[in-house]
């Protein structure tokens, strides 16, 4: 048991040790080196939160014909390529407005195997959720992310491309950082990813399966102070 205030000192406690028959086995002062006035140390610590967002709808992945415009939404099989670009939309993308991205990058299965190095383009886009499948018709934010300057190239020589494999893109930070700063930004919408380029690559849909369906991994950088 300890005692404070000893003699009016804020800063120095008597503690004794005391056994239930009363015997007292040690007894010492505590002094305390804070004063009334000594505010705790705060810290300030960063630490990293992986999100995952993959497509939950046969709507929010589909195809479009770089020549004619046609729409695909029902196939098992995505293909990127200088003729046709893949599109994923990601839903309820839970990324606060203001928050610093470490990193962001897509991972899709292999559906065919393929020893060549592509050179795949990125854009990145908030999109007018299932406006294509729904209409048949390319809304024109689509439109403009195809055509869009603002991109990332993947030609990583290190992916094996084999088929039944994750395949990870690089990092698409810079592109989602544009988005979740702009003014229309507001946590829980929707993230779109165009691709096209050369080099003919094959890859699942949410139409295969649930369980391959394309996903965008987000890690955040979550600061506090205590």
């Amino acid at each position: 048991m300890c005692t404070f205030n000893i003699n009016g000192q804020l800063e120095k406690a008597h503690c004794t040790f005391q056994d239930t028959s009363g015997k007292i086995w040690d007894d010492f002062d505590v002094i305390s080196h804070l004063t009334k006035d000594s505010k705790p140390k705060k810290y300030h610590q960063c630490i990293p939160k992986w999100l995952e967002f993959p497509v939950t709808k046969g709507e929010d992945d589909f195809q479009v014909n770089l020549k004619s415009g046609a729409i695909n939404c029902n196939s098992e099989g995505m293909e990127i390529s200088s003729k046709v670009a893949s599109v994923l939309q990601f839903t309820n993308v839970r990324v606060p407005k203001g928050s610093i991205i470490k990193q962001a990058r897509l991972q899709i299965l292999g559906a065919e195997s393929d020893s060549l190095n592509p050179k795949i383009n990125f854009r990145a886009f908030q999109p007018t959720q299932s406006f294509e499948c729904k209409y048949n018709t390319l809304s024109s934010k689509v439109q403009e992310a195809i055509n869009s300057q603002s991109s990332v190239f993947w030609f990583d020589e290190d992916e094996g491309w084999e088929a039944d494999t994750v395949w990870t893109s690089p990092d698409l930070k810079d592109l989602l950082q544009e988005i979740i700063d702009s003014d229309s930004w507001k946590e829980g919408n929707t993230i779109g990813l165009a691709m096209s380029g050369a080099g003919l690559k094959n890859f699942h849909s949410f139409e295969k399966s649930q369980c391959v369906s394309p996903t965008l991994q987000i890690e955040l950088e979550t600061c506090e102070d205590f």
